[in-house]
């Protein structure tokens, strides 16, 4: 950085001295006669540094020193004088004086001290920067508008599901949480456990996709010791884990109907038998339930439960996905930036307006998570203080050209529709991009390879279609 600096003295050859070698140095130099000079020259404007000789007539140079310090206490000042005493040096510096030098000056000691000062001033500047961002990211994450328990939502659907979450914390019925992948769905479980009447009980989480069907019935029960092949010991299964806390059941509607049934059984009666059991376990357990998938349309083509949906679904939410509330972006990926910068020790402390708006105009299948994973490698490959770009998923939008709007259809199947032929060819262009490589493709999409290989199966795509 260039410093200002402002030159005072009744000496005319030491001003220019003093402008000659300072300007050599890179620095900006003024020069003024007297005390008053100097002074009414900073009330025009700011100057870094301020050097003043200490005996001059009119005001001395530590009147100087004790005027500048007063008014404008960011800045430094540097004494010189011809008549150096250890009374004079302790003065001024006690006005506030940076340093004191001795005539016939020692140039080399007065630049090692500006470079001092400016190392001082950088650093300065820096930190008061950096207060003001962590200012301005504490002051967004503790407004109740933007932040509520670590979710974040400025928009007026993200707002309905807080004051929601608020309404119920003192009842302890069953909520369906219903959304796209990606969407949250178990920080929004998490947030209406810590903010119920369970939330000094233990929350509990299983996603019901992710465990094969002949496993899930022990994973949620438990089993005995020798209840089936692997059976070693005696398992509690989550429900017993989840006893006095909250049970959260992610992709509740992969469920086979023999699960639902036991399901069911553990709601109405509160207790359960171990797989390979006989006797009968009370459970106390708060059940949170999350799906993707249209649940009506599972009722009715008989794959779920009427039964059970309304046992599950007393308080149901729907978490909108990111493309629907858009306003919410610059806040959650400021609020990733924060999170990754501090992670990985990266000096990355903004994102500029132009990535705020791609960021803005892209259509966020992967929703949230998707939002996360792209902050998070900007973050990683940004070498300055801002991020400048990111690297968003090309993609054919894929609409086929035969599409034909229906509108004899209600507008949700109409958009589910839509969302699936847009994942369809979202997901065939990074498998062909990435050869069918299922880690890279899920990574750069945003989700786990688990439901990665869900979405292929339900859009009957192959890998194998796409290896090179």
């Amino acid at each position: 950085m260039s410093l200002s600096i402002l030159v005072i003295d009744d000496e005319h050859f030491i001003l220019e001295l003093m402008r000659m070698r300072l300007s050599k140095w890179g620095y900006t130099v003024e020069t003024a006669s007297s005390g008053q000079e100097g002074l009414d020259l900073l009330k025009e404007r700011p100057f870094e540094i301020v050097v003043t000789d200490l005996m001059m007539p009119g005001l001395s140079g530590a009147e100087v020193v004790k005027q500048v310090k007063a008014g404008h206490p960011e800045t430094e000042v540097l004494v010189i004088t011809a008549y150096g005493t250890v009374e004079s040096a302790v003065e001024v510096m006690k006005a506030g004086a940076y340093d004191f030098f001795l005539k016939p000056l020692n140039f080399p000691h007065i630049k090692i001290t500006l470079k001092k000062i400016e190392e001082t001033l950088a650093l300065r500047s820096e930190n008061a920067s950096l207060a003001a961002r962590y200012q301005e990211l504490q002051g967004l994450l503790e407004d109740r508008y933007v932040s509520f328990s670590g979710m974040i939502g400025r928009s007026p659907a993200m707002q309905k599901i807080f004051q929601l979450v608020r309404t119920i914390q003192d009842v302890d019925s069953s909520v369906l949480i219903t959304g796209e992948t990606g969407t949250g769905k178990e920080q929004l479980a998490r947030t209406i456990h810590f903010n119920s009447v369970r939330k000094e009980g233990p929350f509990v989480a299983l996603d019901c996709a992710a465990v094969p069907e002949t496993l899930l019935e022990s994973e949620l029960f438990g089993h005995e010791k020798g209840a089936f092949t692997g059976a070693v010991s005696r398992k509690h299964g989550r429900f017993e884990r989840a006893h006095g806390g909250t049970l959260f059941l992610d992709e509740i509607g992969n469920t086979s109907h023999a699960v639902q049934q036991k399901l069911l059984r553990v709601i109405q009666e509160k207790a359960f038998e171990r797989v390979g059991g006989e006797r009968l376990t009370e459970v106390d357990v708060r059940i949170i339930s999350a799906t993707n998938r249209d649940m009506e349309k599972e009722m009715q083509e008989g794959r779920f439960r009427q039964d059970l949906y309304y046992r599950l679904n007393v308080i149901p939410i729907i978490l909108p996905p990111l493309r629907e509330r858009k306003e919410d972006i610059p806040l959650l990926a400021n609020h990733f930036l924060a999170k990754y910068a501090e992670r990985f020790k990266r000096p990355v402390d903004a994102i500029s307006d132009e990535v705020l708006h791609k960021l803005e105009g892209y259509f966020w299948p992967g929703n949230v998570r998707e939002l996360e994973n792209i902050v998070e490698r900007a973050v990683i490959m940004t070498r300055g203080s801002e991020i400048t770009d990111v690297e968003l998923p090309s993609y054919q939008s894929g609409m086929a050209g035969d599409w034909q709007l229906d509108t004899k259809a209600p507008l949700r199947e109409l958009r589910d529709r839509l969302v699936q032929e847009l994942e369809t060819a979202y997901l065939a262009a990074l498998l062909k991009e990435f050869s069918g490589n299922i880690r890279r493709t899920s990574e750069r999409a945003g989700i786990d390879e688990k439901t990665l290989y869900n979405k292929m199966k339900l859009y009957r795509l192959s890998k194998e279609t796409y290896k090179q």
